[in-house]
């Protein structure tokens, strides 16, 4: 707080730049704007300062000296810039240590490398001070992320909220990561009032518009273009409004279009870009129809929240946030990315619907309800400044009755030093699929074939049954049960490492080659590259005939790293797996031995499994106490055998 008890938040401009104007309208920009307006912050927007504006910071009283570079801040002028003349990674940390002891709220956007170490700055100076993380994800970036590295670890310890902007990513991320993802959407404002009823459709224009960078290699342009002139001789009465800044490239796109259909000209509308407000804004509530053809999008993109804050029916790609932006069909059509008869059958198919109406007013109650950029801030501020702080789902407990605490129960992660150790089992349970029903992909990353075509996992369960069905043929020593649920303990633990590549696996005592076989199956069906190691001491005893026979049913029976033939004598001494199986069907003489070697070979984060053997009780017992020992987990399965997991 400052000398007169005002809380104060800051945020930082998380690259060396000034802040745009648009990014005032954003949520990076809207969030301090409302926790300023609403909830009595002084809210700082720490940047490099653009040519033509001296350093210094800038509030209501000096918007006179900024208003020709940041003509948005009208809206916003609640705020107050700090503008830097060198702006670096070092200038942040000088001033994050500068005003960290007063700032009540550090708000970070993105998992950028400059943000990485800031909340650990930070909560070093101001233990009770909160951090919020807007991640701006999509699933291209996120599985860029080695989410397992100490100081990324570090950073989502520190973050008290984090959040993204799309339910689907929110999902994915709380299951991949050991933290709890927040939705909160990308929503906007509606400054001028204009939005306050919908708008009838016959107050408004046959149009499909959208607003954009139009011709970028994200947004696409082209494809809606395409798709709009294969059906336009079926909707001669509609028009495609393509507003935004153009690049060269589409320029000369839209050239040869108009070249080789000049009776287009009318009715494919260049307005250019619109940067004013009123006027950008009364273009939305004409229009009936929204178009996204984009191929990547970080949550709901601003020009698609003001686009259903209008009222207009979706047409949009298969994005993260398609489904936010449909409700599921409600709002409007999604395509494939990328597609572009598909996205002309869907213009087609809502521009000669008879309930098109009734579409765009579930768009505008899909607004009120979730893009509303003023009751994201509200529930923003619940989560960070509710009693007891709840919202930090990574090491902290809170009240179990508390509205907003999520289900999942991440407390139990804690971190020591640089290794995370799980001590709780639903935590493990929650990034797993539940394999007493039919296995789903929880963790949103597509199954490939060596084709790099896309297949589900029950394509993939289904190769494994067929091999099962091969090489399992009389009795075994492992149940068809505990096989069933190692099938999906193996899918989940491969999930949760989809950003590693390639990840090791180890089958350590791998008895007759029948568990190599499906364990190859699954590890290399599941990603190409990864690497399975094979560790026994048995191929020396006349079963290496056996062994091969079996593994050579697998599709990938030779893609091995290492065919290992002794644990503590071999050249893996200062090798280490993402995920390390033993099998109980081998004979183990020395279990506590065995066990601690496999411990030593797994790494932080990582996963040990034991799979029990039938026939031999004495040692599975031995081994699974030793894992409940360091706290891992025993699942029983329907025959009363077990899975014992330690996650390292």
């Amino acid at each position: 707080m400052d000398e007169n008890g005002i809380r104060i938040a800051i945020t930082f401009m998380p690259f060396d730049r000034p802040w745009t104007n648009v990014e005032l309208i954003k949520d990076c920009g809207l969030i301090p704007y409302f926790l300023a307006k609403n909830h009595g912050f002084t809210v700082y927007m720490i940047g490099q300062a653009p040519d033509g504006i001296a350093p210094g910071i800038y509030g209501r009283e000096q918007a006179d000296e900024i208003i020709f570079t940041y003509p948005y801040f009208y809206y916003v002028d609640t705020l107050h810039f700090w503008l830097v003349k060198e702006y670096t990674q070092e200038t942040r940390i000088s001033i994050l240590k500068e005003i960290a002891s007063k700032a009540d709220l550090l708000i970070l956007r993105g998992c950028h490398a400059s943000n990485i170490p800031l909340p650990a700055i930070y909560k070093q100076i101001n233990t009770s001070g909160k951090v919020y993380c807007g991640l701006d994800a999509n699933s291209t970036w996120m599985d860029t992320i080695l989410w397992d590295k100490p100081d990324f670890l570090q950073f989502l310890k520190n973050t008290d909220v984090m959040a993204t902007s799309c339910t689907a990513m929110a999902e994915y991320l709380s299951e991949k990561w050991p933290k709890h993802i927040e939705t909160i959407t990308n929503g906007t404002c509606d400054f001028l009032s204009v939005f306050q009823e919908f708008t009838p459709f016959s107050q408004r224009e046959n149009t499909i518009l959208t607003v954009g960078r139009l011709g970028t290699e994200q947004k696409a342009t082209e494809v809606l273009v395409q798709a709009f002139l294969l059906i336009e001789k079926e909707i001669p009465d509609w028009k495609l409004k393509l507003i935004g800044s153009e690049t060269p490239e589409f320029r000369q796109f839209m050239k040869n279009i108009f070249e080789n259909h000049p009776e287009l000209r009318n009715r494919v509308i260049e307005p250019g870009e619109i940067s004013g407000r009123p006027m950008l804004y009364q273009e939305y509530k004409k229009a009936k129809i929204f178009a996204l053809s984009s191929r990547l999008e970080g949550g709901t993109p601003n020009a698609a929240a003001d686009a259903l804050m209008a009222g207009l029916a979706m047409a949009v790609t298969d994005v993260d946030a398609c489904e936010d932006m449909t409700a599921g069909g409600q709002c409007g059509l999604v395509s494939p990315i990328d597609d572009v008869e598909a996205l002309a059958q869907n213009l087609r198919a809502l521009c000669q619907s008879e309930n098109l109406e009734t579409i765009g007013k579930n768009a505008y109650r899909q607004a009120k309800a979730h893009y509303d950029m003023e009751k994201n801030v509200r529930k923003l501020y619940t989560l960070l400044f509710r009693e007891n702080n709840a919202g930090n789902t990574f090491c902290q407990s809170g009240p179990e009755n508390d509205e907003h605490r999520p289900e999942r129960n991440e407390d139990a992660l804690q971190i020591s030093g640089t290794v995370p150790s799980i001590k709780d089992a639903t935590y493990f349970r929650n990034i797993l699929p539940d394999f007493h029903h039919p296995i789903l992909n929880k963790s949103c990353i597509p199954f490939r074939n060596s084709d790099q075509i896309e297949i589900s996992v029950g394509d993939l369960l289904g190769k494994v049954q067929l091999l099962e069905q091969d090489i399992f043929l009389g009795e075994n020593s492992i149940s068809l049960s505990a096989r069933k649920t190692f099938f999906y303990l193996m899918i989940g633990m491969l999930s949760h490492f989809s950003s590693v590549k390639p990840i090791h696996v180890a089958e350590i005592g791998c008895g007759d080659g029948k568990m190599s076989a499906l364990i190859a199956e699954m590890v290399q069906y599941y990603q190409d590259d990864n690497y399975f190691t094979v560790i026994t001491n048995l191929l020396g005893d006349g079963s290496q005939d056996q062994w091969a026979a079996n593994v050579s049913k697998a599709e990938y029976p030779y893609r091995l790293s290492y065919l290992a033939c002794d644990l503590q004598e071999t050249n893996l001494r200062d090798k280490s797996f993402e995920i390390a199986i033993l099998n109980g069907a081998a004979n183990i003489d020395d279990p506590k031995a065995v066990y601690e070697e496999a411990k030593r070979m797994t790494k932080c984060p990582g996963y040990l499994l034991y799979i029990p053997s039938i026939e031999k009780k004495a040692q599975s017992r031995k081994l699974e106490n030793l894992v409940k020992e360091d706290e891992g987990l025993v699942f029983h399965t329907s025959d009363q055998q077990s899975i014992a997991v330690l996650v390292r």
